[in-house]
């Protein structure tokens, strides 16, 4: 059995593969500290995904030009959808991790948006959601 083990806000915080004699997920869960929930999932399941309305669903991000012009003026959007369980999100420089600002997300579209500008040449690499989760919701830019 494949079971994720999700917080309060429905985030995926460890993905836990059972073989053998195993106990039943309602025994798994007596032993959860408060506030965590052990839920059968798929092998497409990863830290990356929420649980919502009965089902896991990723956040996925991106971005309307790959290149901008490194002048302070051209812009790059990114675009983050987001599991309805979320009212906001970070936006993380994903080379050191350090969060570049949270934003609300629309609670009608569930997306979260972020223009970036650049005054040097260089590569950009911005993540969307927790800095410690894998890197799935990454987009680069390259300013020139």
């Amino acid at each position: 059995m494949r079971f994720a083990i999700i917080d309060s806000t429905g985030a995926a915080i460890q993905i836990n593969e059972a073989v053998g004699e195993i106990d039943a997920i309602e025994d798994i869960n007596a032993r959860l500290p408060k506030g965590q929930l052990a839920i059968e999932c798929g092998e497409d399941i990863t830290l990356d995904h929420y649980y919502s309305a009965g089902q896991f669903k990723p956040i996925t991000v991106s971005v309307d030009k790959a290149t901008i012009t490194a002048n302070g003026v051209d812009t790059a959007s990114i675009t983050a959808h987001v599991p309805d369980v979320l009212s906001e999100i970070t936006f993380y420089h994903a080379d050191t991790g350090k969060p570049m600002t949270t934003v609300p997300v629309d609670p009608a579209t569930h997306t979260a948006a972020l223009q970036v500008a650049a005054t040097t040449p260089g590569t950009i690499h911005i993540r969307v959601g927790e800095p410690t989760r894998i890197k799935l919701n990454e987009v680069v830019i390259t300013a020139q």
